[in-house]
């Protein structure tokens, strides 16, 4: 199976899972499908128009009409390196926040051949480029992906800012589990941000 195609198969599985902690969850949507959300798109830009954001990995709604995306990112190990580059998903969540939403997420998913300490190193480095150094306005998680009989996502606890604490890791499927969301989005105010995100809740309906 192709990277991508994976990505799109464990983002639908997560969209299962979420199911319990959300009113609405959507996985996989696409844009530039609905034809007033694409005419105001170009409108923006004027006769030359950037291509439309492809697709919103997963659109999270809860009962209080809070809305919020994640940009999801598969990435396998090949020998000593990793098959996509750290940075990998973090455009694509900065994009998404043009679309008002209350916030934005990157996850990060990793086959399960990676050791604790490789993901815990991996997540120290990775978050210390998106807060530590340039104080984006999107979150930051880590998952472990177990695709044995039954698909698990074990979500990596842990304290970024300081690569010698502990790890720990909690199932998405646990009742413990929260999603904790800490970096409200900087353009929701926006008119533009305001009218695309209206557009997108009327195309959800």
């Amino acid at each position: 199976m192709k990277r991508r195609q994976l990505e799109r198969m464990l983002t639908k599985e997560l969209a299962k899972r979420l199911h319990g902690e959300f009113q609405r969850v959507f996985h996989n949507k696409i844009p530039s499908r609905n034809q007033e959300i694409l005419r105001v798109w170009r409108q923006y830009y004027g006769h030359v128009a950037p291509p439309l954001q492809p697709e919103i990995d997963l659109i999270l709604i809860d009962d209080l009409d809070t809305i919020r995306a994640v940009e999801v990112k598969y990435f396998e190990r090949k020998g000593s390196e990793l098959s996509q580059p750290f940075y990998s998903g973090i455009d694509q969540a900065l994009a998404l926040l043009q679309w008002g939403f209350d916030n934005v997420a990157l996850w990060q998913l990793f086959e399960e051949g990676l050791s604790n300490e490789d993901l815990r190193r991996y997540g120290c480095r990775t978050w210390r480029f998106v807060h530590g150094f340039l104080g984006l306005p999107i979150d930051f998680s880590v998952i472990r992906v177990m695709r044995t009989d039954e698909i698990r996502f074990q979500v990596v606890q842990a304290d970024w800012g300081n690569d010698l604490t502990p790890m720990n890791l909690l199932d998405v499927d646990d009742p413990n589990f929260h999603i904790t969301w800490r970096h409200p989005n900087l353009l929701y105010f926006t008119e533009e941000a305001k009218i695309l995100k209206k557009l997108l809740i009327d195309w959800l309906k």
